[in-house]
């Protein structure tokens, strides 16, 4: 592992720990999926092609391999018109009705959009998107973007690149999503991730 990488990692460590804990105190799911298991999410339901830590709870779910800095794949399902793409609480700005959230009526440019303001807002530099294009979210119409950005740091951070499989469907969002730094861990997972993608069955007609 290169130098730059290895302090990057080291200076985000408790952080990422503290995010971790975080998350797991409201787990209500398995902590390990195992290779081919199906996983379900609302009624959106996804194939493993590898072992992935998880976490996660109702709508959503946090799956990695190395940890949430090396490589961070995410589920999340119907969020609703003025909720954010995490689910998180709202922040102030947020609860003004500022801020990144959901907006009814938004179609596929808007959404790559307020993915791009998200990740600014979380403090990422050089937040560029591309790619835009239609595709097929399981049995619904879908779009999937890339996302490209750099993490801050004395060093200069880490450059990220990511992928995004997402439906907007009765008014709510659904979306995949996968980062991972560019340097080597990227381009290692991106075909198991692909495979996730091509995976994904949900009905045409939403089911609660």
């Amino acid at each position: 592992m290169h130098a730059k990488l290895s302090r990057t990692l080291e200076a985000t460590r408790t952080s990422l720990l503290i995010l971790m804990i975080s998350l797991l105190s409201g787990c209500g799911v398995s902590a390990i999926v195992k290779e081919n298991e199906v996983i379900k999410v609302k009624d959106v339901s996804v194939t493993s092609p590898l072992r992935f830590s998880q976490f996660g709870a109702s709508r959503e779910r946090y799956w990695t391999l190395d940890g949430l800095m090396l490589n961070d794949f995410r589920i999340f399902t119907d969020i609703k018109p003025g909720e954010n793409l995490s689910l998180n609480t709202k922040s102030y700005a947020e609860r003004r009705g500022e801020g990144s959230l959901y907006k009814k009526g938004m179609d596929a440019l808007e959404v790559q959009e307020l993915f791009v303001d998200t990740l600014k807002n979380a403090g990422l530099a050089e937040v560029s998107s591309s790619d835009l294009k239609p595709a097929p979210f399981g049995q619904r119409a879908g779009f999937r973007f890339n996302l490209q950005f750099q993490t801050p740091g004395t060093h200069g951070g880490l450059i990220y690149h990511a992928m995004v499989l997402a439906e907007v469907e009765s008014d709510t969002l659904s979306y995949l999503y996968f980062d991972a730094p560019a340097e080597y861990f990227f381009t290692r997972d991106q075909a198991a991730i692909e495979k996730l993608f091509a995976s994904l069955t949900a009905p045409s007609v939403r089911t609660n």
